[in-house]
């Protein structure tokens, strides 16, 4: 790839291409479904916290690797996807009756992480995100905001529809840092999408 030659800098390329297509993304994909498995038995357990949180954040990494990878929105993948958000939304209300706010605030990152891969499951997922901002511990309140930001940036709709949770949130939280993790997820969305500080 650091050759002065065009045509060897090309065929490194294609070289490149081929790995990703034929190995990388059949192994994420493979690992993915792997992964939302294994958290599909652990909440069917229902008393291994740790592992639970282990295995979302599992879920989140490969998720990032599919956004990196630029994956391919298909059918296929995007049920994954969906079932893994209905699992991590499970888990959710699992560690809300008990669990650690960094356990609750990891599934948060999560969420926003595949709604940012797959934009017809950020649909769903945002008006959860938007409920635990207002009702939440601040430090969980603080990763919605986070994800909120992360989750809506691709899609304009989706930006419009957490631009007044994360107002809200700016204007009426009463703890400093959640304040600001609004106002730094509201900077996010407005420099990804300019006019929505016109409205």
């Amino acid at each position: 790839l650091n050759s002065d030659d065009p045509q060897t800098v090309e065929n490194a390329l294609q070289v490149v291409n081929k790995l990703i297509s034929h190995c990388v993304i059949p192994v994420s994909k493979a690992r993915f479904e792997q992964s939302v498995n294994s958290l599909r038995q652990l909440v069917k357990q229902g008393d291994k916290e740790n592992d639970i949180a282990e295995a979302v954040g599992e879920i989140e990494t490969i998720a990032k690797t599919f956004k990196v990878l630029g994956l391919d929105q298909n059918e296929k993948s995007a049920k994954v996807f969906a079932n893994a958000v209905d699992l991590i939304l499970q888990v959710l209300q699992v560690f809300q009756t008990g669990g650690s706010f960094a356990k609750l605030g990891q599934c948060m990152q999560a969420l926003g992480t595949i709604g940012l891969v797959h934009h017809a499951l950020a649909k769903e997922i945002l008006p959860k995100l938007s409920v635990v901002l207002r009702k939440e511990h601040w430090l969980v309140r603080l990763d919605a905001a986070k994800a909120l930001g992360g989750g809506a940036q691709a899609y304009k709709g989706l930006a419009e529809q957490a631009f007044h949770p994360l107002s809200t949130a700016l204007q009426e939280d009463t703890d400093p840092l959640a304040r600001q993790a609004a106002a730094k997820a509201l900077e996010y969305l407005q420099r990804v999408h300019p006019d929505l500080a016109n409205n």
